[in-house]
């Protein structure tokens, strides 16, 4: 009797956890304050704001040279700040057209409203990860790494059912056996079209 109660089903795993960071953050709200900290804006938007600054140094340079030789600072700073202005809306435009302003806040509506479901895996692969380097740093060079692919299906609060993925760097399943289809994992859903696994 006692093998027949040993024979049953196994188990059901715990959810896996694409980022271990969030082991212990579920039981509160502590999870959103983490994920919306992790929203990760595209890499190309920052360097708007470089390129933005590294403009207005063209016109800073010759305002200082226009005020040394002609001392007249009103119509330098003048020029200066025009420039500064100019291409800070051009930083700000090329990050809107680009979707960063709208993928942030669509992120941040995930992170306060979006409710913690459980979904499923429905594959996980290693993947290599091409890192890009900075353009304005010679040390800092393109490098790749193994990132863990999870593509997850799962149930909005609605009875919709949504596919996504999700993608990290995960050094510790380099040579460790990966979650299997069907394996629990927690999704952050906000509706069909936003939602993301943790």
């Amino acid at each position: 009797m006692n093998d027949a109660i040993q024979s049953g089903p196994p188990p059901i795993p715990a959810p896996f956890l694409l980022d271990p960071g969030y082991q212990g953050t579920l039981e509160s709200d502590a999870f959103r304050r983490r994920f919306e900290s992790l929203i990760a804006m595209p890499r190309n938007i920052p360097a708007y704001g470089c390129y933005a600054l590294f403009f207005s140094v063209i016109f800073v340079v010759p305002a200082i040279a226009y005020i040394v030789y002609t001392r007249s600072p009103e119509v330098a700073l003048g020029v200066c700040g025009s420039g500064i202005m100019v291409w800070g809306l051009i930083a700000y435009f090329a990050w809107v057209y680009s979707g960063g302003w709208r993928y942030e806040r669509r992120m941040r509506r995930l992170a306060r409203h979006g409710t913690l479901v459980q979904g499923v895996v429905a594959s996980a692969k290693r993947v290599r990860q091409t890192i890009p380097g900075s353009d304005f740093s010679e040390d800092d060079d393109a490098y790749t790494v193994v990132a863990l692919e999870i593509k997850y299906r799962a149930n909005t609060p609605a009875g919709e059912t949504v596919h996504g993925s999700g993608m990290l760097r995960r050094d510790d399943l380099l040579n460790a056996e990966l979650p299997r289809p069907g394996t629990p994992v927690w999704v952050l859903v906000l509706n069909r079209d936003t939602h993301a696994i943790l």
